[in-house]
């Protein structure tokens, strides 16, 4: 059971993230009021609701992320990026597959927050290698991809314990919640994990999760 305050704590880390699922306005409207009343970390939305979503939240300072892949087509993705940015979000996550020829085309890598499943965080020497190898970009993102809640966590303490060999420390993490009412203590069992690790260093965690997730992070909707 977690308590009142721990879970306050984790509403401010939470990102609500819609992505293909044909939200109309008024659901994005309600998505962003929900994100704004509980000071959340972020909201990650479809690249049609960008401006939509940026006249919501531009007053509350709350950043607007999209997850794409561009099904592999890296030029689709260079001018689709630079539309995004100027359309007013502020970070794109990106898989794995697409940040090479960003790096070579001296893209805004700041913007951009790598994408990767946790299955590929296979060792801690793996996890060190993808931390150096992305080192430009701002964040790393574990996104979900069949493993076990076990599988996810031991993914995580190898990416927390390769922190300490790696050259250039990312400034995010984000981790994929499970769309479950065990999402609450999944988030808590990362944080503790990073506890320890992430003293002193300047970095955050964020946790992405479906919208009606949302209900298992507050008491008065089912949080119990």
């Amino acid at each position: 059971m977690i308590n009142e305050n721990d879970l306050i704590s984790l509403q401010k880390m939470l990102i609500p993230t819609e992505i293909e699922s044909s939200l109309d306005k008024a659901s994005v409207a309600n998505l962003c009021r929900t994100t704004a009343d509980l000071k959340m970390a972020g909201i990650c939305i479809e690249s049609k609701h960008i401006s939509f979503a940026w006249n919501c939240l531009e007053r509350h300072k709350i950043p607007i992320l999209i997850r794409e892949n561009f099904n592999g087509n890296k030029k689709k993705a260079l001018a689709k990026l630079t539309e995004f940015f100027d359309a007013g979000v502020h970070f794109c996550e990106l898989d794995i597959s697409m940040i090479s020829d960003l790096i070579e085309q001296n893209f805004p890598t700041k913007k951009i927050i790598v994408s990767i499943p946790y299955h590929e965080i296979s060792s801690r020497k793996k996890a060190i290698e993808i931390m150096n190898s992305f080192s430009p970009f701002y964040g790393i993102s574990l996104v979900q991809d069949g493993s076990s809640e076990i599988e996810k966590l031991t993914a995580v303490f190898r990416l927390f314990e390769g922190i300490k060999d790696v050259q250039s420390i990312p400034k995010w993490f984000l981790f994929d919640l499970p769309p479950t009412k065990n999402a609450p203590l999944f988030a808590q069992n990362i944080m503790r994990l990073g506890e320890k690790k992430l003293i002193g260093i300047d970095t955050k965690i964020s946790f992405h999760l479906p919208q009606k997730t949302i209900k298992y992070f507050t008491r008065i909707n089912g949080g119990k």
